[in-house]
């Protein structure tokens, strides 16, 4: 089946959007990991869907993993101003409204939905955050019924001839908002529209509410799901544990996380529950960090050539860095749009110092034409040197932690504990 006509310039314009997002996220959260990447090769219609943890950055980390020219069911509040409407209906994406919105511009989600029963049919594929709201949380809040909608009325229109399929992805982030954190999507099985015909034939709202739970299972199976705030924090504390002590690889990692807070979900005894609280209650009250707690890391060359060439990369970083922190902390948003703001102001303000950078160098070096060289080295030491300030802290909090073990009774009985609920995780 063709896929659906695209003008040149907005194709161009696509590619070079999909490598400055490859390049930010990879810059961002390091290397993502992508189980099942194979099933992100399509053919035909489809619908990619996934959890929604982190606002701007999910759609785009998804959609720019598949090998189509991906568009997108959005928010209509973002189409509210002319220049909005236009850019973001140019720029692939259909406007839909919740029903818990407030926006200026009255959106007809029939038309809406028209749209996207036309892209699909002309063999496109369609982004949807199918939970219609982003979560902070390790959580799946229930899915909206427009995914299934779209699909069934699509097949629906067209006689169930198209080959529609439906593709579930799992996002996990160790922490969504914190500079190099391990991400790790999980690309699921796709779910083939054909296989719900009859059901449809005899009711369609009925197979709606069916596919829309099948749905909603498919993505659940591929992600880490904790119950409330609480439990929230106490499974990332008890990760954190788990992964500074048991490095594991990506596969094996979100294995792991997800018996984690199955075990959490189903309750500790009440004798490791009274462990995770008091560990808690120590670590907040002390400010001491979790990683203070742990095995000792050997100080190698690694890492004295990383604090040798720290200082280079605060030079050359330090005043971008600051004034996206600003930025941000400027904006006052919820926090879910943290990593957005700062990979967005990010984009604009590290090229604008590191041009002012190369004027500087330039008194003494003539840099010229090997100019992207050196903002690739500004870049490359700014990352060296955030691990190097890291690694600085990670000892000072150690040195910290030490100083209270010899004199505290609490220090030396969150040792105990962390060293006890360190053995009953190991083994989940």
């Amino acid at each position: 089946m063709s896929q659906p006509k695209i003008p040149v310039l907005l194709r161009l314009i696509y590619l070079l959007l999909k490598g400055i997002v490859l390049f930010v996220v990879r810059v961002f959260y390091g290397k993502v990991h992508i189980l099942n990447r194979e099933r992100l090769k399509l053919k035909g219609p489809a619908i990619i869907i996934s959890n929604h943890p982190s606002t701007m950055l999910d759609p785009l980390n998804v959609a720019c993993r598949a090998n189509r020219f991906v568009h997108f069911l959005a928010n209509a509040s973002l189409f509210e101003s002319r220049f909005t409407n236009w850019f973001f209906n140019t720029f692939y994406c259909i406007p839909v409204a919740r029903q818990k919105d407030k926006t200026k511009r009255k959106i007809n989600n029939q038309e809406s939905f028209q749209r996207a029963y036309s892209f699909l049919k002309e063999g496109g594929c369609l982004y949807i955050a199918a939970e219609g709201i982003s979560t902070q949380e390790h959580d799946l809040k229930p899915l909206r019924t427009g995914t299934a909608r779209i699909a069934l009325g699509t097949e629906e229109r067209n006689d169930f001839s198209l080959g529609l399929q439906i593709i579930p992805v799992g996002i996990y982030y160790e922490d969504a908002q914190r500079f190099r954190a391990r991400q790790i999507l999980e690309v699921g099985e796709p779910i083939l529209l054909k296989e719900y015909e009859n059901e449809n034939n005899k009711d369609h709202r009925r197979t709606v509410s069916l596919l829309t739970g099948v749905l909603n299972s498919q993505l659940a199976e591929r992600m880490v799901i904790t119950e409330g705030v609480k439990q929230d924090q106490q499974f990332r504390l008890l990760e954190e544990i788990l992964a500074q002590e048991y490095p594991l690889n990506a596969g094996a990692h979100l294995k792991r996380s997800k018996k984690l807070a199955a075990w959490l979900r189903k309750g500790p005894s009440e004798f490791f529950q009274t462990k995770i609280n008091a560990l808690e209650d120590f670590l907040s009250e002390s400010s001491i960090k979790i990683e203070a707690l742990g095995s000792f890391t050997q100080f190698g060359l690694k890492q004295l050539l990383g604090l040798m060439l720290t200082p280079l990369g605060i030079i050359f970083n330090l005043a971008p860095t600051l004034i996206v922190w600003l930025v941000k902390r400027a904006l006052k948003l919820y926090d879910g749009y943290t990593s957005s703001v700062y990979v967005l102001a990010g984009l604009i303000f590290f090229p604008i110092f590191y041009r002012i950078n190369n004027v500087v160098l330039s008194r003494w070096i003539d840099v010229g034409y090997w100019w992207p060289l050196t903002w690739l080295a500004y870049l490359i030491l700014g990352i060296i040197s955030w691990y190097g300030l890291r690694n600085l802290i990670s000892q000072w909090n150690r040195g910290r932690f030490r100083a209270r073990l010899r004199a505290s009774k609490e220090a030396r009985e969150a040792l105990a504990n962390y060293l006890l609920l360190k053995e009953e995780i190991q083994n989940l």
